[in-house]
């Protein structure tokens, strides 16, 4: 009776066992769903931030298109030729500085909308690679689970930060000087000439 009993205690141990370890593997599955699922997120989110950095970069530059314009016009009117009158007068110097900040500004938001897009690639790469892994989840060791877990978080602990939204600080940007700013777009150039650098 002793040894029945013993049987029938190992057999429920053994099934205790085989039905915990089947939960287990399962709950590592939709784990990794879950971080698949987080990770798409993430991409949408890298998206969004990309097609607003493009639609501030598309305003920078017409600005940038529409005071150059004005100071062209003005130095014609005024038969203005260099940067000592120009400075004088105060339109002019006012636009000048629209310009030089908007171009600074514009530069910041380019280089965050390449670091964007890499982003967006590298998690785009991450997502393919993780879901043809999960098509294999039925068939995977539970150690080949836990490495598809650890790759998800290590890539969306990465991307995460660039997801973030572009923050400028105007107190910490660094300006170059009104004078290099005409000298790129109003020495030894026409109006035309400066229209036209504009609209590359």
């Amino acid at each position: 009776m002793n040894k029945q009993i013993t049987l029938y205690i190992s057999l429920i141990l053994l099934f205790s066992a085989i039905a915990f370890g089947c939960t287990k593997a399962v709950s590592k599955a939709e784990l990794s769903k879950q971080k698949l699922a987080k990770l798409e997120y993430l991409m949408d989110q890298l998206c969004k931030k990309r097609d607003k950095l493009k639609e501030a970069e598309n305003t920078f530059k017409n600005g940038i298109g529409y005071w150059n314009r004005d100071i062209s016009n003005f130095c014609t009117q005024k038969n203005i030729t260099t940067f000592a009158e120009a400075i004088k007068n105060k339109s002019i110097s006012n636009s000048l500085e629209a310009i030089r900040k908007a171009e600074t500004y514009m530069q910041i938001t380019r280089t965050e909308i390449s670091l964007t897009s890499d982003a967006l690639l590298e998690a785009d790469r991450a997502k393919t690679q993780v879901a043809l892994d999960i098509v294999m989840l039925g068939s995977i060791e539970e150690e080949k689970l836990a490495g598809i877990i650890e790759e998800l978080d290590l890539t969306i602990d990465k991307l995460q930060p660039q997801a973030a939204e572009l923050v400028i600080n105007p107190d910490d940007t660094k300006l170059p000087p009104l004078e290099t700013v005409w000298d790129q777009h109003f020495s030894d150039a026409s109006p035309r000439d400066s229209e036209e650098e504009e609209r590359k």
